[in-house]
């Protein structure tokens, strides 16, 4: 629901990318929250995902 309100006040592309990063908060927060450590390939994912969203914004 709030993908197709985002999808009408947003571009598409925007919407579509950062709906697309959700894997990466589960991450995020079992690392605060829970202390979790982050393998190589958690790591990466997490740095491509920030780029991401640097790129968009400077869009």
């Amino acid at each position: 629901m709030l993908y197709l309100e985002a999808t009408t006040r947003q571009l598409m592309a925007v919407a579509t990318v950062l709906s697309s990063l959700y894997p990466a908060v589960p991450v995020v927060l079992a690392l605060v929250l829970l202390g979790e450590r982050l393998n190589r390939r958690q790591v990466l994912g997490l740095v491509c995902a920030a780029s991401a969203i640097g790129l968009i914004a400077l869009r």
